[in-house]
């Protein structure tokens, strides 16, 4: 209840021991020139106990959005990289736009052959790109 200028704690069924006055009276800039400034040990470790349940909320939320973007995301790495990953191979050049495409428009394969160890991806990509022949 506020009245005057004065704030007056009420008792709602919660024991005395657990009040602490830390100052008594404290000066202060209200027209009767003091205030009471109380802190209570049972409200500090709630608000602990609040304050740490947020941050476990915010952890949650941050994984959860990191996961939700990684679910939607078209491709399994940037196209810049699906592109040098593909000159890594040695795929020749002439075959380099076919078989890019392909993977741009088809992430699943692009997906199986990522999983594929790297000395066998190139065997691959007969499986995974039709009409690719690495003897063209």
């Amino acid at each position: 209840m506020i009245c005057n200028d004065a704030i007056f704690l009420e008792d709602y069924g919660t024991a005395n021991d657990d009040v602490q006055i830390l100052d008594s009276l404290e000066s202060g800039t209200s027209s009767k020139g003091k205030k009471r400034k109380f802190r209570t040990t049972k409200d500090d470790d709630n608000i602990s106990m609040f304050t740490k349940s947020i941050e476990k909320i915010v952890d949650v939320f941050e994984k959860c959005t990191t996961k939700l973007v990684k679910c939607h995301q078209k491709y399994p790495i940037p196209e810049d990289a699906i592109w040098k990953q593909l000159e890594d191979l040695g795929i020749a050049e002439d075959k380099l736009p076919m078989v890019y495409y392909h993977f741009v428009q088809n992430p699943d394969a692009l997906r199986a052959l990522l999983g594929c160890p790297f000395e066998r991806r190139k065997s691959m990509l007969k499986h995974l790109v039709p009409g690719y022949s690495s003897s063209d």
